[in-house]
This record gives structure tokens, sequence and C-alpha cells, in this order.
């Protein structure tokens, strides 16, 4: 987990941790008259972290060009946040990078992630500028 969340969610630097890594993906199957079969195509998938501790990261998320528009990405949201309650987690934390196209911050915002301050000795040297956290109640 970067220092940043675990500076945040209090958990000392050096702590091991563990937990599970998940993924939800979608697919849409594809007719192949040629092999006269059916294929499975990845159209969207989020991964995330979900820590043993109560602290989860949601690390990627992506939905192929041709289906952005379409709810797939709250749709794995839905799954995603359904899936850290079950489990357990109450804080997630995410570095909203912004595309190209959109707003990825405003997206996380319309499930309650809230900006973080970040102090500039922890802000980390890449250009990872939105950090976001969302508590679960």
């Amino acid at each position: 987990m970067d220092l940043v969340f675990r500076s945040d969610a209090g958990i000392p630097p050096d702590e091991p941790r563990s937990g599970w890594t998940c993924t939800v993906s979608m697919f849409i199957l594809e007719e192949n008259y040629a092999l006269n079969e059916e294929l499975e195509t990845e159209i969207a998938f989020l991964t995330y972290n979900i820590g043993d501790d109560d602290m989860c990261e949601l690390v990627d998320m992506e939905v192929a060009k041709e289906y952005r528009g379409h709810g797939l990405a709250k749709r794995l949201m839905d799954e995603a946040l359904a899936d850290i309650n079950l489990k357990g987690g109450t804080r997630i934390y995410i570095f909203a990078y912004e595309p190209e196209e959109g707003s990825r911050t405003e997206f996380f915002s319309r499930f309650g992630f809230q900006p973080m301050e970040v102090k500039d000795k922890e802000r980390p040297a890449s250009s990872l500028p939105f950090p976001m956290r969302l508590d679960l109640e």
C-alpha cells in the first residue's frame, strides 16, 4: 500500500499486512464465424486490494473506449464496494488519475470519495495528484 494511504490510516510503513487482491471483469461474447465458436473478450475491469485491517485500495479500472458511456464503470464500482463491505473493509483509498477525457475525481465523488489532504513530505515523487478516500458505514 502506498505510504500516503498507510499514513492516513495510521498503519506504520513497515508493518506487514495481508488480505485479498480481487478483480471484477466484464466480458462480451463474440461469434467467430470462421472458427464456428464464441470468444470471450474482456471489455471492463476493476482491481482492488482488501486488507485484513479494513484498509482497501482501488488499484486500477478501465472500460474499453467503445463501451464507455453505458454505465459499466458504475456497475464495476457497485460490485467492488459491495464485496469490500462484505469482507469488512471500511476505508477505501484511490489515486484518481485524470484521463484524457472526463474527470475521474468527479466520477469517484459520486460514490462518496473525498479528496485527501496530503503533506508535501508524504506526496509521492511520481505524479499521482488526486488521492481520495471513502469511509463505508
